[in-house]
């Protein structure tokens, strides 16, 4: 039986054009770096752990807004959101990076290549067996101990 390995958690990915350091949570792209706020950075991160699966808005309210924080959902995701588009150039008229589903949620629909990725342990990350793999949309992802 093969050796188990520690699960890998994703520090920095490719987003099409897109380099995205998920502990800071800055964006560059042709040396122009954003810094996004916190809640499209998690927005974003929900979206990487499942490329191109369907990421629902209950996901989204509990990452966002967890146990039972009472706010206006609505207003604040959508404007989350506006805020991330933005920082990617995207729309919902014509996504390029973030799909709307809906009444359902949000996907992913842009490849995500993990640029860098350390063990859950906070171990060495330069030994990553994901580091520079891409994953296509649909492609199941290891993440923490997601997939």
């Amino acid at each position: 039986m093969p050796p188990q390995l520690a699960p890998q958690r994703p520090v920095a990915v490719r987003l099409g054009p897109f380099h995205l350091d998920l502990r800071c949570g800055e964006l560059s792209r042709n040396g122009q770096r954003t810094r996004l706020q916190d809640q499209p950075l998690e927005i974003v991160k929900c979206l990487i752990e499942q490329p191109g699966e369907l990421v629902t808005r209950d996901e989204l309210r509990e990452r966002l807004w967890p146990n039972g924080t009472i706010v206006d959902f609505e207003h604040g995701v959508n404007s989350a959101l506006k805020r991330l588009r933005d920082a990617l150039g995207d729309n919902a008229e014509h996504p390029r990076f973030i799909e709307t589903v809906p009444r359902r949620g949000y996907r992913l629909v842009v490849p995500v290549e993990v640029l860098q990725a350390e063990p859950e342990d906070g171990g060495d990350s330069r030994s990553s067996p994901h580091a520079g793999q891409a994953f296509q949309p649909g492609e199941l992802l290891p993440l923490s101990h997601y997939r």
